[in-house]
């Protein structure tokens, strides 16, 4: 059996045993077949290391996302305040 972790979709880290791995799927010791990677739900990583960087990249990834919106939405703010009536 091999030690993976697992990542969910919050920001927990579990430890999991594995009993059957190929390279995009993993087998749980309760014969639950995963796939290794899932959009934001969960994901299988080697090390903890790995799933704790996956876990630092994802936020990060929101982050700059928000920070975007937060952007354009402050253009359109600005737009509208420029706004007269004709």
């Amino acid at each position: 059996m091999k030690k993976m972790f697992r990542t969910w979709y919050d920001t927990s880290i579990e430890e999991v045993e594995v009993i059957r791995e190929t390279a995009k799927f993993v087998v749980l010791v309760d014969l639950q077949r995963w796939a290794k990677r899932s959009d934001d739900h969960y994901n299988f990583f080697d090390t903890w290391a790995e799933a704790r960087q996956f876990l630092i990249d994802r936020e990060k990834t929101a982050i700059s996302g928000l920070a975007k919106k937060i952007q354009e939405h402050a253009e359109t703010l600005k737009k509208i305040e420029a706004m007269t009536c004709q």
